[in-house]
């Protein structure tokens, strides 16, 4: 019986080791992998930005209505990079934003009304995070993004099938999603470190 238990364990444990992602340290708490898998690699960089760069997209997250939540906000670059972070309520100000410490680098494409945002989460011994959105105006005249799908693969995890979330209908019920609304911090001097391909290794620190 402990042999059969060890044998479990062994393979349990061989399966969740091969799943994780090497990967270079490019701030405290954020990362990129060492041979890039990005799934939008193959897609050109935007050349025309329905959206504005300048902004700092801005989601609320709500676990319970009467909780004050977390935000998640978003960093695009008109080459195409962009950064994606999360802060507790009410901590978010320009100073959170425009540094590029602790979150999840990435790339982001836009197809029509559609965008792709694909970043690489250092946690889970790397893994790579997937949001399909679509673009919409709002009353105001304010491009909003609109998160349709969300997806995870690799890292370390037992399932081979990537984590795949869908709105409205998300899995947790207490969940309540959340538009990214464009939010001016005003002028933002930090710059991506990542290569500009998503298909480059990225660099030795």
């Amino acid at each position: 019986m402990n042999r059969l238990v060890y044998l479990c364990i062994l393979a349990v444990s061989t399966v969740a080791a091969g799943c994780s992602t090497p990967s270079r340290r490019l701030a405290p708490f954020l990362r990129y992998p060492v041979e890039p898998m990005f799934t939008i690699a193959e897609l050109p960089p935007p050349e025309v930005l329905p959206i504005n760069t300048a902004m700092v997209y801005v989601q609320k997250r709500q676990w319970i209505a009467d909780d004050d939540g977390s935000y998640r906000f978003l960093r695009v670059w008109p080459d195409g990079r962009c950064f994606l972070s999360s802060v507790a309520f009410p901590s978010l100000n320009r100073d959170i934003v425009d540094k590029i410490e602790a979150g999840q680098a990435g790339y982001f494409r836009i197809v029509g009304d559609e965008i792709l945002i694909e970043t690489f989460s250092p946690e889970d011994k790397g893994s790579y995070h997937l949001m399909r959105g679509i673009l919409l105006k709002s009353d105001t005249g304010e491009i909003v993004i609109r998160i349709m799908e969300e997806r995870y693969r690799g890292g370390f995890t037992l399932s081979l099938a990537p984590r795949v979330y869908r709105y409205p209908h998300f899995e947790n019920r207490r969940f309540r999603q959340s538009d990214f609304y464009p939010v001016d911090f005003g002028p933002l001097t930090s710059e991506p470190m990542w290569p500009l391909d998503p298909r480059s290794a990225g660099p030795r620190i």
